[in-house]
């Protein structure tokens, strides 16, 4: 067993690691992949303000123009350039200008155009930091995704045996001395039930399996064993601190004792019929009810469909 559970453990991990490799590959090229998209967006846009400044700026640049016959001052230009590349670092942008004139240059460049002469820029992005692309967020993505793929499928199989255990098992009820709560144990229902009515109970589901078929009438006195037996179930509360009263007279008041009983169980057993047959003292009807005939013993009990628990 211990084997099979350590085998079962490794190929969790296994399973584990595989997947969180993969998801955060994965995860980490979308990331990229996003990053890149939102790197190019920030380029083309910063491109257009520096397009409109230089646009705003176009009559005072000493550029060649060879229509006024004017053949412009390099060192103006290149003065120009510098002071809004300046401008550019400091605002953190991702490019600079290299070139501003009227020759169309070969690298990557916008053109300005009037009805005079055309005017080139030429831009060059700068390299995009790798510490801006680096992020926690693929990691968190695989760490979750693992847990949802491997571990919580693991999970629901491990605890479907138990599940399936629970729900084929005779077991119809738990009587829990420790919360004075009947439990019914296929759909976890609670009912709490009064000290009397449970210790009256707890020996009547005893004293059934231990005597099948015994007849127990209202009219006759209760049996000794009985007895003994509610007197011990009451002690037993007692030491569990529910009650510090003495104990109460488990014959009188029979209707009345039977009565919680049967509305407790009634209630925490909802419509399982074959259920209450089993479990719930059977109650006379009509003009019989008083009769020698009628027993409220549990002909049907044993010990596989209830348990006393903390007893």
């Amino acid at each position: 067993m211990r084997k099979l559970n350590k085998l079962f453990m490794n190929s969790i991990k296994l399973q584990a690691v595989s997947t969180f490799l993969v998801s955060l590959v994965l995860f980490s090229i979308v990331h990229q992949a996003s990053v890149a998209m939102s790197h190019l967006k920030h380029v083309a846009v910063t491109k257009q303000y520096v397009l409109q400044r230089v646009a705003l700026d176009l009559p005072i640049i000493p550029i060649k123009r060879e229509w006024l016959n004017e053949s412009g001052d390099s060192q103006e230009v290149q003065n120009y350039i510098n002071s809004l590349n300046e401008a550019i670092d400091k605002y953190q942008w991702p490019l600079k200008v290299t070139f501003i004139g009227p020759k169309k240059p070969v690298a990557d460049y916008e053109e300005l155009s009037s009805a005079e002469q055309s005017v080139y820029i030429s831009f060059k992005e700068k390299a995009f930091p790798l510490l801006h692309s680096l992020s926690a967020v693929p990691m968190l993505f695989a760490l979750f995704f693992t847990w949802l793929l491997v571990f919580r499928q693991h999970l629901m199989q491990h605890h479907k045996p138990l599940e399936q255990k629970v729900t084929n098992s005779p077991l119809l009820l738990t009587i829990d001395l420790r919360s004075k709560l009947l439990i019914n144990a296929r759909i976890q229902k609670e009912t709490a039930l009064s000290n009397k009515p449970l210790c009256f109970y707890c020996a009547l589901v005893e004293y059934c399996i231990a005597n099948p078929g015994v007849s127990l009438n209202m009219n006759k006195d209760l049996p000794e064993e009985f007895l003994v037996l509610a007197q011990k179930y009451f002690y037993r509360l007692i030491e569990l601190g529910h009650t510090i009263r003495k104990r109460p007279n488990f014959e009188s008041n029979l209707d009345k004792t039977l009565s919680e009983i049967r509305a407790a169980l009634e209630d925490v057993l909802e419509q399982d019929i074959k259920s209450k047959e089993m479990l719930i003292p059977p109650k006379a009807i009509g003009e019989g009810s008083r009769s020698k005939l009628h027993s409220f013993g549990l002909g049907e009990i044993n010990e596989n469909i209830v348990e006393i628990v903390g007893k």
